[in-house]
């Protein structure tokens, strides 16, 4: 469908406006974290599926501009600009270009992989976090098995709520 600039620009605004409040939620509400990051993720596939690319990077760099003024604390702000806030875009570019599901899922759970140590390094870099010290006290092998294992989770249950999107509630929403 081909949307007209106006449109494109209210969409993009309301993603950012819905990515705010929901990170922002996602800080002041207790054990709501990575819940209220991952449905502002789901928002910014609202641009990707209708191909618009280029406003949904613009609704991320915005939101993550925007939430890193306003958020009270950054663990939220770090976790969807080093990994969930970009996730429907670049699994939708995989999806495009990937046929095979297993080897689509191999390259996202690479980039989830790429994305955790650059924000971890970011963390650690400009921060002065030590990443460490936020983990828990568990072995690092078995901290990466299950990060793995989360990754996969990540893809299947984002795979669910794009198609639950896409049958139920993209016609309401996109006229």
């Amino acid at each position: 469908m081909r949307l007209k600039t106006s449109k494109k620009i209210a969409l993009s605004g309301m993603v950012v406006a819905l990515n705010t409040v929901f990170l922002y939620a996602s800080e002041t509400i207790p054990f709501t974290q990575f819940i209220f990051a991952f449905l502002s993720s789901l928002f910014v596939y609202v641009l990707v599926s209708e191909g618009l690319f280029v406003f949904s990077w613009l609704s991320f760099l915005a939101t993550a501009l925007l939430t890193f003024l306003i958020l009270p604390s950054r663990t939220s702000w770090f976790f969807y600009v080093g990994l969930i806030g970009h996730f429907g875009i670049v699994r939708q570019f995989l999806c495009d270009k990937v046929n095979t599901g297993w080897v689509r899922s191999i390259l996202l759970v690479l980039y989830c992989n790429i994305g955790c140590a650059l924000a971890s390094f970011i963390l650690f870099k400009v921060a002065g976090v030590n990443i460490l010290t936020l983990l828990p006290n568990i072995n690092i092998i078995l901290l990466v098995i299950v990060a793995e294992i989360c990754f996969f989770l990540l893809d299947i249950i984002y795979n669910i709520c794009t198609k639950f999107y896409n049958r139920r509630l993209r016609k309401w929403l996109v006229v």
